[in-house]
């Protein structure tokens, strides 16, 4: 059995199994089994697996079986270590998440200022809203009006 057969044989096994913490316990009784058929072979190639089990528990604690995409068994499929397959997606993940917020706070900041016209904070007048303005009004929001001033167009 080559390298990548006896792998993917594994990645099945792994993917067979209830749950990610479950997988140790059926690695542990295949061992018997398949050490008496193969004199020892699939030892190695289990041994393997439950380290890169343990390597994954070890990052991600509380992953579950349900949890890791098909994306990332493909990846396994291929031969790359389950460990290593979820952590390249979980920092996919991650970098698309920052980019999505640095995307968001540019367009924040591109975005006109709020109008809150309740009595409380309000950040920005048109022309229009202060001239229909009492001379109350105007003082009540001279700050704000100047501030908006410097934003309307010359």
């Amino acid at each position: 059995m080559t390298k990548q057969e006896k792998e993917k044989h594994e990645n099945e096994e792994l993917k067979e199994a209830p749950a990610v913490e479950n997988t140790e316990d059926n690695i542990k009784n295949e061992n018997v089994s398949e050490e008496n058929e193969n004199g020892g072979e699939k030892e190695n190639d289990a041994s393997f697996v439950k380290e890169d089990i343990k390597r994954l528990r070890e990052v991600f604690p509380d992953i579950k079986q349900e949890d890791i995409p098909d994306e990332v068994w493909q990846s396994v499929e291929k031969g790359e270590s389950l460990s290593g397959a979820y952590a390249l997606h979980f920092v996919k993940q991650l970098k698309a998440k920052a980019d999505i917020e640095r995307i968001n706070e540019l367009n924040r900041k591109k975005a006109p200022p709020k109008i809150k016209h309740d009595g409380g904070d309000e950040t920005f007048f048109s022309p229009e809203e202060v001239r229909s303005m009492t001379e109350a009004q105007v003082r009540k929001h001279y700050n704000a009006i100047l501030a908006s001033m410097d934003k309307w167009k010359k």
